[in-house]
């Protein structure tokens, strides 16, 4: 871990804008290997993570302490896998 005090939010603003990105909690940042920073992002939902660097790159958390580049489409879809079963049931309308 590289800092958890100054929460970065421009690279998930800028994947969802705004709004979206009010669905997730900033975590921390850490440090990659080659010293880019990556920022975990925590949604508030689905309690998933999104792993994102400063240039829109996204990484998906390995089990061995490790993070491995993904296309981002697949990170998004990862964050909110679930979020269906999350949703309340409609109401029953007919009895």
């Amino acid at each position: 871990m590289h800092q958890f005090d100054r929460p970065v939010w421009e690279p998930l603003v800028a994947l969802f804008g705004e709004d979206l990105a009010g669905w997730f909690m900033w975590m921390c940042e850490i440090e990659l290997e080659d010293q880019s920073p990556l920022h975990s992002y925590k949604h508030s939902a689905t309690r998933s993570y999104l792993y994102l660097t400063e240039d829109g790159r996204a990484f998906v958390y390995q089990s061995d302490e490790s993070y491995e580049e993904i296309p981002v489409g697949r990170a998004v879809f990862l964050a909110h896998a679930g979020w269906e079963r999350l949703l309340p049931p409609p109401p029953r309308l007919c009895a």
